[in-house]
């Protein structure tokens, strides 16, 4: 028997748009369970409490049978992990990956060229997302900043994410299904290997 297949789509949903509606939908169609994680975020001053949201995506939502909303307090890292996620991608209303819980996405595409989403408001810089960028600039290989799509990131060649504690961490498996090969990539590993040597000497 094959292992069921689980989504964690997080988010504020203040409220829940059509967009969303329709990534839900569409996931609810891959997957075997849905997990849509409503966070509180008193930060950000929602129009609606967390508790009209979370009741209102359960009332678009009703249909579908392998889908479960739930409201969430904290970091939306520790929400994922709580769903069986090492790390959660933050997928935004157009279904582009903005950045990861407590990291920072990136995917390598098929020809082999590094992306990541440009600075902005919908993501926080890193400084080890700005380091691995100076690298990547510094051995001239292909990078580009841009949004990239969920169904992009499935059709990658490598993913990995950067952060503080983790530098760069391959990601093998995203929503169950492998990224390439589902083993570490060369680019991935090179950048693994380099960082601190590079971050050394940068310094």
């Amino acid at each position: 028997m094959n292992p069921k297949r689980s989504a964690v789509y997080p988010g504020t949903f203040d409220p829940i748009t059509n967009g969303h509606q329709d990534l839900v939908r569409r996931a609810a169609g891959i997957f075997d369970r849905v997990v849509i994680g409503i966070a509180a975020n008193p930060g950000k001053a929602p129009l609606f409490s967390l508790a009209e949201r979370v009741e209102l995506a359960q009332k678009v939502l009703g249909e579908l049978r392998n889908v479960t909303v739930l409201g969430y307090a904290g970091l939306t890292v520790d929400f994922a992990r709580e769903q069986g996620a090492r790390e959660a991608w933050l997928v935004d209303a157009k279904g582009r990956i903005t950045e990861g819980g407590s990291s920072s996405a990136w995917i390598v595409s098929p020809d082999g060229k590094l992306i990541t989403h440009p600075l902005g408001e919908d993501i926080l810089p890193g400084i080890t997302r700005a380091v691995v960028i100076d690298m990547i600039k510094a051995q001239g290989l292909p990078f580009e900043e841009r949004t990239f799509t969920v169904e992009e990131a499935y059709q990658a060649r490598e993913a990995f994410i950067t952060s503080a504690s983790q530098v760069v961490l391959p990601v093998v498996r995203i929503d169950g299904r492998p990224v390439g090969n589902g083993a570490p990539g060369l680019i991935t590993t090179a950048l693994r290997r380099d960082y601190h040597r590079y971050a050394e000497i940068a310094v």
